[in-house]
């Protein structure tokens, strides 16, 4: 053969050898492409992981940030009572004090424990309670809420001038589970039950703490109705139903009233009777007391929250 077909044929050869490893090695080729890549996916997917937990994390300081800026030194406390003798001594320790008198109410707005603060007495039952919470929220510009006074007791562990503060509150009396609702629960409302404000909560059993005195202190649920409870046969009803430490007739309206503001809130009571047959004899005897002691925890209160 000559060489010029020889080299023809060598030719031939290389190219046909080519056209046959030329999958393989761009396979091989495009399986470490497809290594490179995953590798740089996956270290762009736990970058990305990364970066999310940190946005977390900074979420969470944020709101942790803005759960401690919500009460300041500067914030405006709203505080009530449904009696005169419930707000009487946060009247005689108030500072400047001026009185705006609106909605057939007397708001004594001052200063009160280092705080700003605008103290009014409701008058009795829900609507009161409700109506009053809703102007201090709109129309004095209040950053929380803190109602104040008197209850009777629903538990025996719960004795006369012990002290309940609320984690959460909840209607005793609203019903319409004839038409698919549980007892309590206000129809178009995501809850049954209105939760305290954690800070408030922690800052009244600080100041509980911080007086030294000798009643006992409760966290747990206040119950609200528009009735004086003062026979077994209720305070038995009302315990089945909500589980509650003590029965008053303001608190879940206040909750009611702050959950729909998004505005904190807390009620702290001193029980002045046991919600039974003897009821009220008991709460006119110590309904002067008792409300002077929950005031007290509440300049307590004022003084740590804006220290």
């Amino acid at each position: 053969m000559c060489r010029k077909w020889r080299q023809a044929l060598l030719a031939a050869a290389t190219i046909a050898m080519a056209a046959l490893t030329a999958p393989a090695l761009c396979a091989a080729e495009t399986e470490a492409d497809a290594e490179i890549t995953a590798e740089a996916t996956a270290d762009e997917a736990a970058a990305d992981e990364a970066t999310a937990d940190e946005a977390a994390a900074d979420g969470a300081t944020a709101d942790e940030a803005a759960a401690g800026a919500a009460l300041s030194a500067d914030s405006t406390f709203g505080i009530i009572g449904a009696l005169p003798e419930e707000v009487s001594l946060l009247c005689e320790e108030m500072e400047d004090m001026t009185t705006v008198h609106q909605s057939d109410m007397d708001f004594y707005v001052g200063t009160l424990g280092g705080a700003q603060a605008v103290v009014v007495y409701c008058g009795d039952g829900k609507v009161n309670a409700a109506m009053c919470t809703e102007l201090l929220i709109a129309g004095f510009d209040c950053d929380a809420v803190i109602f104040t006074g008197v209850a009777g007791s629903l538990s025996a562990d719960v004795h006369l001038m012990d002290i309940v503060i609320s984690t959460e509150t909840m209607y005793d009396d609203f019903d319409e589970s004839p038409i698919g609702y549980e007892v309590g629960q206000v129809p178009n409302l995501d809850v049954l039950r209105f939760t305290a404000d954690d800070t408030l909560v922690a800052a009244a059993q600080q100041a509980c703490e911080s007086l030294d005195t000798d009643s006992e202190v409760f966290l747990g649920t206040i119950a609200t109705g528009d009735t004086f409870v003062d026979s077994d046969e209720l305070k038995t009803k009302i315990v089945d139903l909500t589980g509650a430490l003590c029965a008053e007739m303001e608190g879940a309206s206040v909750g009611h009233v702050c959950y729909r503001n998004d505005t904190p809130y807390v009620v702290i009571r001193t029980i002045s009777d046991n919600a039974d047959d003897e009821g009220g004899a008991t709460f006119t005897e110590l309904l002067s007391e008792a409300a002077a002691n929950s005031a007290r925890i509440v300049v307590e209160m004022l003084e740590s929250l804006t220290a």
